[in-house]
């Protein structure tokens, strides 16, 4: 009868840590939800920031070169962090695409071609690995058409025009690939 009642004393111990082993987890795993949430929010967010500080600062008079200059590099600073702190999801790293494009056209409107080339290449790298996963998807392919106009138009303004050139030739084969996919559609063909 001993060897009874110490089995069901263990047994229900045994249930007791399981049933909080179990709660600790779900626990666990809302907190992660809850930071996975807020960390896809502020990227959203700093992604949002880029893109619009990129477009207001564009043509505006009066204030120095290298004071949007710096604004635009402390807000891809940002961006930078919280998307290399793991967040890879599709639709943020394709917001940080367009974001960069952005700023690409400012920092090209500004005179500065180098920083330019390097926001949109890397625009570019983003958008071929988001193809990678997606590769029928059309948006994605039209987005990356952009960036290597975006390229090409860099290239002119640095007087590279053979790489220019390439990079032309590359935007209108995927521009081609699209019109040909979809021959309703006006805006490709």
């Amino acid at each position: 009868a001993l060897v009874a009642l110490g089995a069901g004393i263990e047994w229900k111990a045994a249930t007791e840590q399981r049933k909080a082993a179990e709660t600790a987890r779900h626990e666990a795993q809302a907190e992660r939800d809850r930071a996975t949430r807020a960390l896809t929010l502020a990227t959203g967010t700093a992604n949002g920031l880029v893109f619009d500080l990129a477009q207001k600062f564009r043509d505006v008079l009066g204030v120095p070169t290298a004071t949007i200059k710096d604004i635009l590099d402390r807000a891809r600073q940002l961006q930078d962090q919280l998307l290399g702190s793991g967040e890879a999801d599709p639709e943020l790293r394709r917001s940080q695409a367009a974001a960069l494009d952005e700023t690409a056209d400012t920092l090209l409107t500004l005179g500065d071609t180098q920083s330019a080339l390097v926001a949109t290449t890397q625009a570019q790298e983003i958008l071929k690995a988001l193809l990678a996963q997606q590769p029928n998807s059309l948006d994605l392919q039209r987005e990356l058409l952009v960036a290597y106009d975006k390229i090409g138009d860099v290239q002119v303004a640095q007087g590279n025009l053979p790489k220019a050139l390439t990079s032309y030739q590359a935007e209108f084969a995927i521009a081609e690939r699209l019109a040909k996919s979809d021959p309703g559609n006006a805006g490709w063909q």
